[in-house]
């Protein structure tokens, strides 16, 4: 964290990386993110974390908090590893974490299934999403402060993206509502949603490139749906990471 000129280390769980992995919307001191533990992973799994350290060091993972100079891990379902993605002003934190049930959808070495959550506003509060249709796993990525709720629904596979993104999805009231694609089957992936529930991220953009990665940034309304937002010039792919409430897409 920079702080008044300052560079502060945020630490870890006793591992070696600790990371704040994306958009962050809480403004009262709260940090959302990922950091390893000291222990070992007993099922060997790579989890969601191994994709945005400098390497594989088979250490466990969890979703954790910084404030007030101290670190925090969030509860599991029972897993050994979590990932938290962002927070609100309310003190409630969004992720995934893993559950004590082995999923057969699983691309070994990932093992267990994995929920959305809502962490808080208590301190050991713990609220599971459901999952859309027949879908045996979810990630939620995002959360405004009206308690919209963004996310992916999908099957386990690798536990990073991929065919765990078959939907993109949207959580309001307790009920899952599926918000659509650009055409592919996988890596349909939710970034950020703004105060207007106005959501935008990334979606292939065609069912023939089955998991391969071949993504365009969208932009979703209630009132017009899901909509291509492009690319620029001489480029394929383009995810876009953050909204404001002008609903202005930020393309990263």
């Amino acid at each position: 964290m920079w702080l008044d000129g300052r560079r502060i280390d945020l630490g870890t769980l006793g591992g070696p990386n600790s990371g704040v992995i994306r958009p962050v919307k809480n403004d009262r001191g709260m940090i959302s993110g990922i950091a390893e533990t000291d222990g070992a992973d007993p099922l060997g799994e790579r989890w969601s974390c191994s994709a945005f350290f400098p390497s594989r060091t088979g250490k466990t993972c969890r979703g954790v908090v910084w404030e007030r100079g101290a670190i925090r891990a969030l509860p599991t379902l029972g897993g050994s590893n979590g990932f938290a993605t962002g927070s609100n002003n309310r003190r409630q934190v969004v992720g995934w974490t893993g559950t004590t049930m082995q999923d057969p959808t699983c691309v070994p070495p990932q093992v267990l299934q994995f929920r959305p959550v809502i962490w808080g506003p208590g301190k050991d509060q713990i609220e599971v999403l459901p999952s859309m249709l027949d879908d045996s796993v979810g990630a939620a990525t995002a959360i405004n402060d009206r308690s919209q709720v963004v996310g992916i629904s999908g099957i386990c596979d690798r536990a990073v993206g991929r065919f765990s993104a078959v939907h993109a999805v949207l959580w309001e009231n307790g009920a899952v509502v599926h918000i659509g694609n650009l055409g592919g089957v996988a890596w349909n992936t939710p970034m950020a949603i703004n105060e207007w529930g106005d959501v935008v991220g990334f979606s292939n953009v065609s069912a023939g490139d089955g998991g391969a990665f071949n993504a365009h940034a969208f932009l979703w309304t209630k009132r017009d749906g899901i909509r291509d937002l492009g690319t620029l010039p001489g480029k394929a792919l383009s995810p876009a990471l953050g909204i404001n409430n002008c609903t202005k897409a930020k393309e990263g």
